[in-house]
């Protein structure tokens, strides 16, 4: 079972997932990325939103800073 930490609670789980291999879709909601397959071994993402960049950094204890 995949831990979640997160302020909202996880949807339920399958009992299937494992790392490396994408989320099952949810109906009515976005699919889910695996945060591993967006940082593809790397610590920081630059993302383009609206002609602003952003960076997406993970820290050594598993948590997501977004920063402008």
């Amino acid at each position: 079972m995949l831990s979640n930490n997160c302020a909202h609670p996880a949807p339920p789980s399958t009992g299937q997932e494992t790392a490396g291999e994408p989320l099952p879709e949810r109906q009515g909601q976005d699919a889910a990325i695996r945060s591993e397959q967006l940082f593809e071994g790397r610590s920081t993402l630059e993302i383009e939103h609206e002609g602003c960049r952003y960076f997406l950094r993970a820290t050594r204890s598993g948590k997501l800073i977004l920063t402008k």
